[in-house]
């Protein structure tokens, strides 16, 4: 085996350490130690079935307890990237470092792969990497989480932001990292998007509203006015009389 093998070999190897490294970073699941500690049992059974801190303000009805979470998730994510960024100048470790504790994050081994939402973690990666993208992509989480109500829109469209903010920087493989695990959050939270948030939509719809007008408008002429022109009727025949 030649030198370029053996570089192969070397650098597979080294791929393989840091994906474990930083997928067993991510796998700590904060928001379920945390709320059975509190006494609530597995979190995964009530609420949303997540690990993050949302299900933990949730289910334990504690915003500090679900700040804690919330602030350690950004750790583990900030503390995987961190590792790389400290020893080697290439972005290749920090992009497979920090999609693989996101992947710990959101698919955690200890619990049957089922972890957290991702926002946390995903905040911590782009703080470290670039704080001004990591600022402004938490800004964007918050405003949508507060006028829209949905924590997974807020992190599929901060996670979406940040891949974009990126892609204008020196590091076309951060936007690249941030595109994919758009796609991955997609996939994973399919079904909360397809779902109650679509149901919510549906209901600020317009043209039902419209539709809701137009029948209580039937039904007002229906009940109001039809018993008063009857009743005009009757008197002008009377009158004739």
């Amino acid at each position: 085996m030649g030198d370029f093998g053996v570089g192969v070999v070397v650098l597979i190897m080294l791929i393989s350490v840091a994906t474990a490294i930083g997928y067993l970073i991510g796998s700590i699941p904060f928001g379920y130690f945390f709320a059975r500690l509190a006494g609530h049992g597995d979190i995964r059974q009530t609420g949303s079935g997540l690990t993050g801190a949302t299900n933990v303000l949730l289910v334990t009805g504690s915003k500090p307890l679900a700040a804690l979470t919330f602030l350690c998730d950004a750790m583990k994510g900030a503390l995987a990237v961190y590792i790389p960024l400290g020893e080697q100048p290439s972005d290749l470790p920090v992009i497979v470092f920090g999609f693989s504790v996101v992947l710990g994050h959101l698919f955690p081994v200890w619990l049957s792969f089922r972890g957290g939402q991702g926002a946390a973690v995903l905040l911590g990666v782009a703080t470290c990497l670039a704080w001004p993208i990591g600022l402004m992509s938490a800004a964007i989480w918050l405003a949508i989480t507060a006028f829209l109500q949905s924590t997974v829109l807020a992190t599929l469209i901060a996670c979406l932001v940040a891949s974009i903010l990126f892609g204008f920087t020196t590091h076309p493989l951060f936007a690249l990292l941030f595109a994919v695990m758009t796609a991955i959050l997609g996939l994973k939270h399919k079904a909360d998007l397809c779902g109650p948030l679509a149901a919510k939509l549906l209901k600020a719809d317009p043209l039902q509203n419209r539709s809701g007008l137009k029948k209580k408008a039937t039904r007002y002429r229906q009940v109001a006015f039809r018993p008063l022109l009857s009743t005009v009727f009757k008197s002008a025949r009377r009158r004739r009389t």
